[in-house]
């Protein structure tokens, strides 16, 4: 029961960054087997991305994983990492 004024708290509490877009490079990290983007095109997906993260530098969708991606692939969400971090000294990475 708890959960609900926390979230109103939060909605408050973040609302100055209501429709902020990222202005960092990011990762867009996720399993295709996640409740937040399973049945997602991922083309669309990445392309929504893009709008609010302008310097999105990769969206990567691991296949038959869940929402746990580090516990999961753990080799394979730190080699992803590894690589966004390396990409940083680079003007872009495709």
């Amino acid at each position: 029961m708890l959960l609900l004024p926390r979230i109103v708290c939060n909605r408050d509490l973040t609302a100055p960054l209501n429709r902020a877009r990222i202005q960092v490079p990011a990762l867009y990290l996720a399993g295709d087997r996640d409740f937040v983007v399973q049945g997602t095109d991922h083309a669309r997906l990445d392309a929504e991305l893009r709008q609010w993260a302008p310097q999105l530098r990769r969206t990567m969708i691991l296949p038959g994983c869940g929402h746990r991606t580090r516990q999961e692939r753990p080799a394979e969400v730190t080699a992803a990492l590894a690589d966004f971090a390396s990409s940083l000294d680079s003007p872009r990475h495709p």
